[in-house]
Parts: structure tokens; C-alpha cells; sequence
């Protein structure tokens, strides 16, 4: 069958506090599907992973939302929290699934739906159920596939491999016990000690969940920074300078980069090249803010706690010397980053000046850009020279002898990094700082009855 086919992918469509899919990006979708809808050819659409982010999706917090195998592998959602997860984007995007509705009730259109990391839950058959009664289709319609592999060859294209790419990432990746868990024989669900079925819990997830889903509801842009080991580079590298970031973002960013080490030494396989920077300690960073602050920032602090009920008897100086006391206050500032959100960050005009800003090259030496293209190298195999990824956010077309590689980037908002950058202010991750976070929608796609495919951008917003 002649037909055009599109790929998309990592639209990140959540809901609530933490969803990166604005009014605009999803005016632009609409606009989209519209678009293909009225082309004079059959479309097939294929949504390349990370479509909806469950993992960002309300509710995000809470001890329910994690559990563990009985031999300690880390698990997350139920299919219930899965569809409760659903329902709530459903709910907050309506324009996207009519818009979808409305693109496959032409009876010429197919939609491909393959999952990321950020939405595994489509291994779940209720999910899968549920879904296709949103977009006004049977589960079993020829219109709707869900590929629950880890590639898909589109029917005559067997020239072109389609994958999301999270494995080749160490950190996203579904790799249990040294097994890929991810395809529709082995899906990545596990049975937990609390007798619950539930999705394996991969080290990007647990980081989403345990420590940057609350960053990012304070901070809406840090998880626009991709690739996350980019993110550690420049924000990571000012929260981890004494003073020069927000304190709440210094010690959560040195908690996190503690449980990374943690994890580093104890499960090897989950994350691999990672070592500890000098003075990244957050009692040290926590205690050098305390010595260093000035009477009124303390006058701040101290009301702030005492008035938070923290059981603060004595000077806050005095009080931190002790390092039972220190880790006291660490733990409860972790939990109430609200306390100091607006003490420690010095002037942006300051920021990247220093030479001796702390860098974490070394502690984050992954590329995951590099890494999925080796990828892509390996896929081209038995015919196939192209291949199309998502997953890094990073707009990506490489062509060499025998293979055409494609990233189709992101349809979320992005940092746009200047090559010197060192550190950047904190401030411009909070609400309203649209114009430091651009967007290129692009897809990649294959004309009707041609072999070969090309890289396009639908709409985008550049920052001069």
C-alpha cells in the first residue's frame, strides 16, 4: 500500500505541575495531525516513545508509586496507577486526542504507538484498552498498533528501523538482571513483595521520582536540559559551587548526585562511570552556606524553620557545628526545599566568570547522543541503511556509507547551550522564562512509493 509515513517523538504530554506540553506546543500537534489528515495519500504516523510522560504525571509523589521485587529490584507503578496516571492527561489535553480522533477517523490513517521510558505503562493491557477508547478506536482496529518491541520495521520498508533508543542509555534502560525486559513476550513488569504486579523501575525513573519530579516543580524547565548529564554540567556545576545557585537546588542537586554515587557502587550495572566531585558533599555545601551567609540571610533561615516547626534551640551557627545536627537540617531542608528557595543564588551577571567553577566532566562522562548513535550503527543490519531514534532531545541527521541516521529530536522546549557556557542562574529554569527555552518540532518522513527518507521541521520558535 502507497502511503506516507511520519515519525515523531518525545512529546512528553503529562499533566499538573510538571507537564513541559504548553498551550502552544499543543496548538502546533493539532496543527499537525490536521495537516496529515488532509493529505491526498494514507498516513501512517509513528509516535517513537516518550508520547505521555506517566512518570511526570499527577499523582508523581508518594510511597505507593514505588516497591521492590523480593531480591531488591526496584519497581514503580501499578496498571491502576497507570490508569489513574492516564486519566489525568486525558483529561488535561483533550485537544490532543480529538485532535488524534479525528486524524484516524479517516479510515485511510494508522497510528503506531511505541513506548519509551516515560511510558512503559503501555505494556499494560488496560492502558492499551483505555487509551484506544480516547482516540475512538477498538483496541483490535487495524487503525491503532501498539509495537511492543523494541523496534518496528514499518510493512515494505524493511530498509528503515524505527526504536526509541533508551537502551542504548544505561541510565533508561530496561535491563534486569543483565535481561532486556522490554517486548511484548517480556514486558517490564514484575510482581512486587506487596503481591502487586508493577513496572520495573529503571535509574532514569527513580531519579524522576525520588528527587528531580520535586526540583521540577519548582524549577518547570530543569527537566527541559537534555541530555541530563548536560543538565550536571551547567546547572549542576552553580548548585554545587557554594553560593552560587538557590540552596533549595544546591541540596537537592547534592542529594541526588549522592544517591547516583550510592547506586554507582552497589549496582554497577544501573550506572556506570560516575565518581564523586571535590566538595560536592552537602553538608559541606550546606555547612560552608551557613558560615558564609549574612546575618540577614541567617535572620531569614532561622525564622523560616522555627516557623516550619523545626526545632531550632540555639543560634543556627552554633547549631550546625554539631554534624549530627548538620544532617538533621540537611534531611529537613531536602523535604521543605520551600524554606530556602529564595536564599544562595548570587548575581546571574557572576555566574560562569569563575575559573574555578566546579565542573562534572568527570563524574558524567556519558554522551548519550554518541551512544545511540553507535547504536544505529549496530541496527543496520540485513538491509537496513536508515534509522530513525528519539529519546536524547538532541535534533540529530548524520549520513556515512551505508547507513542514514535520524534523531528527531523533541517536541518540547529545550535549553539552547552557547558553546563556552560553563554555569547558568537558576533562575531562568522557573515559570515564565519562555524565551531562554526555544522549540523545533520536527519529524522525519517518507514520501509515498520512495526509498529513502528526510528530515523536516514542522514549526519552530528560535531564541536570537
Amino acid at each position: 500500500m502507497q502511503r506516507l509515513l511520519a515519525v515523531i517523538s518525545d512529546l512528553h504530554i503529562s499533566d499538573g505541575d510538571l507537564d513541559d506540553f504548553d498551550d502552544e506546543l499543543e496548538a502546533h500537534l493539532a496543527g499537525f495531525l490536521t495537516d496529515l489528515k488532509q493529505r491526498s495519500e494514507h498516513v501512517e504516523l509513528v509516535i517513537n516513545g516518550d508520547f505521555l510522560d506517566f512518570v511526570q504525571a499527577s499523582p508523581w509523589t508518594g510511597s505507593s508509586l514505588e516497591s521492590e521485587t523480593q531480591d531488591g529490584i526496584p519497581l514503580c507503578f501499578t496498571e491502576q496507577q497507570s490508569l489513574n496516571k492516564l486519566a489525568n492527561i486525558q483529561t488535561r489535553h483533550r485537544g490532543t486526542f480529538v485532535a488524534l480522533k479525528d486524524f484516524l477517523a479517516d479510515g485511510r490513517n494508522h497510528l503506531v504507538i511505541m513506548p519509551g521510558n516515560h511510558d512503559p505503562d503501555f505494556f499494560w493491557p488496560r492502558v492499551r484498552e483505555r487509551f484506544a477508547e480516547f482516540v475512538g478506536v477498538d483496541q483490535g482496529s487495524k487503525k491503532l498498533t501498539f509495537c511492543l518491541e523494541s523496534h518496528y520495521h514499518p510493512n515494505g520498508m524493511n530498509w528503515l528501523h524505527i526504536e526509541h533508543g533508551h537502551r542504548y542509555d544505561k541510565v533508561n534502560s530496561f535491563h534486569v538482571n543483565g535481561h532486556d525486559r522490554w517486548s511484548a513476550n517480556e514486558p517490564p513488569i514484575l510482581k512486587g513483595k506487596d503481591g502487586n504486579d508493577r513496572l520495573y523501575e529503571c535509574v532514569g525513573t527513580r531519579f524522576l521520582i525520588k528527587y528531580l519530579n520535586g526540583l521540577d516543580a519548582r524549577y518547570p524547565y530543569v527537566d527541559n536540559v537534555k541530555p541530563f548529564s548536560r543538565f550536571f554540567h551547567i546547572f549542576g556545576a552553580s548548585a554545587l559551587t557554594p553560593g552560587w545557585a538557590p540552596l533549595d537546588a544546591s541540596v537537592s542537586v547534592a542529594k541526588m548526585l549522592a544517591y547516583a554515587i550510592k547506586i554507582a557502587a552497589t549496582r554497577k550495572e544501573d550506572l556506570l562511570t560516575i565518581e564523586a566531585p571535590i566538595g560536592s558533599d552537602r553538608l559541606q555545601l550546606l555547612a560552608k552556606w551557613v558560615d558564609e551567609a549574612t546575618a540577614p540571610e541567617l535572620e531569614v533561615l532561622t525564622r523560616a524553620l522555627r516557623g516550619s516547626g523545626f526545632e531550632l534551640p540555639m543560634k543556627l551557627v552554633t547549631f550546625v557545628a554539631t554534624p549530627e545536627n548538620l544532617e538533621l537540617l540537611a534531611e529537613y531542608l531536602t523535604e521543605h526545599p520551600e524554606l530556602v528557595s529564595s536564599l544562595g543564588e548570587k548575581s546571574a551577571a557572576l555566574l560562569g566568570a569563575q575559573e574555578g567553577t566546579l565542573s562534572l566532566k568527570e563524574a558524567y562522562k556519558v554522551n548519550e547522543t554518541e551512544d545511540l548513535y553507535v547504536g544505529a550503527t549496530e541496527a543496520a543490519i540485513g538491509g537496513v541503511n536508515t534509522v530513525i531514534m528519539g529519546h536524547t532531545h538532541e535534533p540529530h541527521d548524520r549520513k556515512v556509507p551505508g547507513l542514514t541516521y535520524f534523531n528527531t529530536g523533541s517536541w518540547t522546549r529545550y535549553y539552547r547551550f552557547a558553546p563556552e557556557e560553563k554555569t547558568r542562574p537558576w533562575h531562568i529554569l522557573k515559570t515564565g522564562s519562555y524565551e531562554n527555552f526555544p522549540y523545533s518540532l520536527r519529524y522525519v518522513q517518507v514520501k509515498p512509493g520512495e526509498e529513502h527518507a528526510t528530515m523536516e521541521v514542522w514549526r519552530e520558535r528560535m531564541v536570537t
